[in-house]
C-alpha cells in the first residue's frame, strides 16, 4: 500500500515560505532596534549624549513602533533643549502607549512649551484623569 499523496501546489510552498521569511525579518528588526536602545543607553550612562542620540535614531529607523525608544528620546531631546523634537518624540511614545503617567507628564511640559497648548491641555487631562 503506497501512502497518500499530499496535494500541495508549489505556489502554496512558495508563500508559505515568503510568509515565514517576512516573520523571521519582523524579529530581526525589533532584535536590533533593541540593541541600538540599549547601546544608547550604555551612551548615557557614560554621558556620550550624541551618540545616545545617534542610536536611538537609528532604532527609531529600525522600528518605529517601539514607545521605550522614543520617551527615551524624548528625555535625551528635552534635556539637550530640543524642545520641539522632544514634544514630538514623545507624542510618538503617546500613540504607541496611550494613557502612560511617565509619558503624559512631559508631553504636557513640552507641548505647552512649545506652543502646542492643545495637544498640552489634553495630555494634562488624560493625566489627571489617571492620577
Amino acid at each position: 500500500m503506497q501512502p497518500p499523496m499530499l496535494n500541495v501546489s508549489i505556489r502554496s510552498v512558495f508563500l508559505s515560505v515568503i510568509i515565514l521569511l517576512v516573520l523571521a525579518g519582523c524579529a530581526s528588526k525589533k532584535e536590533k532596534a533593541n540593541e541600538a536602545y540599549l547601546q544608547a543607553q550604555q551612551y548615557i550612562a557614560a554621558g556620550n549624549v550624541p551618540e545616545a542620540k545617534r542610536e536611538l535614531l537609528r532604532a527609531t529607523t529600525i522600528r518605529d513602533d517601539l514607545p521605550d525608544v522614543w520617551f527615551a528620546l524624548g528625555q535625551l531631546r528635552l534635556s539637550s533643549g530640543e524642545l520641539q523634537e522632544a514634544f514630538s518624540a514623545f507624542g510618538r511614545a503617546d500613540e504607541l502607549r496611550p494613557g502612560d503617567l511617565n509619558t503624559l507628564r512631559p508631553l504636557s511640559y513640552t507641548g505647552y512649551m512649545v506652543g502646542a497648548t492643545r495637544s498640552a491641555q489634553d495630555a494634562t487631562d488624560r493625566l489627571l484623569a489617571l492620577a
